[in-house]
């Protein structure tokens, strides 16, 4: 009798501990992390690019976390062209300017802002995306690509 009220003893106490675990975990998981303080307004350098050509920017930012993120980018007069995402990369922590260089990619001409997100998965369960949008500057794609109206079949 005394052997079976400890084990029930044990096993309500071992419940009750993977219980609270298991809660502090999800609640870990899920609870919202300030990976950046402040992400400021991306700066291009110049007025007009070519396709193929390099687009330099300035970033500002404060940042207080180690993990890696992804960066995706698109370019946006109307329509949003997205490119994919570039390779994980890291940031140092702490508050920084930097410059930033991405290529133009095969768009038509025209002008055009650059929206860029920073994909962080800081746990299993949260991923935080933090957006950031240039000011306007000028695309010229000096192929001859014959572009027509939607509603105009090519010739």
């Amino acid at each position: 009798m005394k052997l079976s009220g400890i084990l029930l003893q044990t096993g309500a106490l071992l419940t009750i501990a993977l219980t609270i675990g298991a809660i502090t975990v999800i609640v870990r998981w899920t609870r919202p992390e300030h990976l950046f303080n402040v992400i400021g307004p991306l700066k291009v350098f110049g007025t007009e690019f070519e396709v193929g050509g390099w687009l330099d920017y300035q970033m500002s930012y404060c940042k207080s976390t180690s993990i890696d993120a992804e960066e995706h980018y698109s370019w946006v007069d109307g329509i949003a062209y997205s490119t994919p995402g570039m390779a994980v990369r890291d940031l140092p922590q702490g508050c920084h300017t930097t410059i930033e260089r991405v290529m133009v990619p095969r768009i038509p001409s025209g002008t055009y802002h650059l929206e860029m997100v920073r994909v962080y998965q800081p746990t299993p369960l949260r991923r935080v995306e933090l957006h950031a949008s240039s000011n306007l500057f000028t695309v010229v794609n000096k192929e001859s690509v014959k572009q027509c109206h939607p509603s105009q079949p090519p010739r």
